[in-house]
């Protein structure tokens, strides 16, 4: 019996389910444990959000650290060149990718592709980095997961606009699916 578990997880492409999040701006996030030590990210990008922005990006904190950007770990998406970045928020300002500040670029990209109207970025990790510049991230712990989108113009990301940021909390879990985007926002810059 337990052969066939395995054969159909292995045949399905995860080990577990897929955990889902709707946020403003018709931005989705989904996830899925490939194994027990890897996560897999899809960020599924409106093709709104793609005409009229340039970047989108994403911060995992732990839920005491407050809701503003520093000590954030952060993926940034550049929609012009199609990238994604490993990056570290030491404050509420831009953040720097991880080997700029001495760690490790930890993604394992997939080619990004579009799908009904969406265009979508994915990546894999490592739950546990073991970069300093990477939370830990744990299967079924609540995390703080900020977003944001802005202008990237002349070859530089710009910073967000209000109304074009916020936060929501999530279950890093197979089984996790909120469709309730709500319009929260940074309290403060300062937490």
């Amino acid at each position: 019996m337990s052969r066939v578990l395995v054969l159909l997880a292995c045949l399905s492409g995860t080990v577990l389910g897929e955990g889902v999040k709707y946020l403003p701006q018709g931005l989705i996030l989904t996830w899925s444990f490939p194994s027990e030590t890897e996560v897999s990210f899809e960020y599924h990008i409106p093709d709104s959000v793609l005409e009229e922005y340039g970047w989108a990006g994403l911060g995992f904190k732990f839920p005491d650290e407050g809701k503003g950007m520093g000590n954030s770990d952060i993926i940034n998406i550049f929609f012009e060149e199609d990238t994604i970045q490993d990056a570290w928020a030491t404050g509420n300002s831009k953040p720097k990718e991880d080997t700029e500040l001495g760690g490790t670029d930890d993604l394992q990209r997939s080619e990004p592709f579009s799908q009904e109207g969406f265009r979508v970025y994915s990546w894999t990790r490592l739950l546990d980095t073991g970069d300093q510049y990477d939370k830990e991230l744990i299967i079924g712990q609540e995390y703080t997961l900020l977003w944001a989108i802005g202008d990237y113009k002349e070859g530089s990301q710009k910073k967000h606009i209000r109304s074009g940021r916020g936060f929501e909390s999530i279950v890093l879990s197979e089984d996790y699916y909120d469709d309730t985007a709500t319009t929260a926002s940074f309290l403060s810059f300062n937490n």
